[in-house]
């Protein structure tokens, strides 16, 4: 069976996954997607990487250091299923303290986990399949080292941010500033 990274160079349309590969590469994480530690990656595809704007891959690889760590927080140090997470999610509803969790969150049964950057991801099923509320997309992929659950946007830890790599946040243009007694060049 391959591994998690070979499994995501092999992956082709409708969902790819050439930015998230780029950042791997980048940071120097293949080693944890084919090495021989069980690992689960919430793989963010190269649409959930466009949601931000095209070519953001190259603004996210001007700070590696932060780039490692959100990388990071999509890993989970163990083999989970779909299924292993939804069986412990019916185990118990988790309320950490001061979590910034709604109502609606406090109610639902969640799993806590922990990922390679010492952040948490909550996985939740009462709306079907999320992690940090982001929709699961698709069906896992099982490989040799681990389980492949792609998600539908990038997941931010708590203390990093779009903002950290100076990028805009989805579906807001810049503004443009047009001298109307300047019109020379359009």
């Amino acid at each position: 069976m391959p591994t998690i990274l070979s499994v995501l160079q092999r992956q082709h349309w409708p969902v790819t996954f050439h930015n998230l590969l780029t950042a791997v590469r980048a940071v120097g994480f293949e080693y944890v997607l084919e090495g021989n530690q069980p690992v689960t990656l919430f793989a963010p595809s190269d649409e959930a990487f466009d949601r931000w704007h095209q070519g953001v891959i190259y603004d996210l690889l001007k700070n590696l250091t932060l780039l490692q760590t959100l990388i990071a927080s999509h890993i989970v140090p163990l083999k989970l299923t779909q299924a292993m997470l939804k069986q412990e999610a019916s185990k118990s509803t988790l309320e950490p303290p001061g979590a910034p969790l709604t109502p609606a969150q406090r109610r639902e049964p969640v799993v806590e986990l922990a990922t390679v950057a010492h952040s948490r991801l909550l996985v939740s099923f009462s709306r079907g399949f999320r992690v940090q509320g982001v929709p699961v997309i698709g069906v896992q992929q099982e490989a040799d080292n681990g389980m492949i659950h792609t998600v539908e946007h990038i997941l931010w830890p708590p203390h990093l941010s779009e903002a950290a790599f100076h990028l805009l946040p989805p579906c807001i243009p810049q503004p443009l500033h047009i001298d109307p007694h300047n019109l020379q060049g359009f």
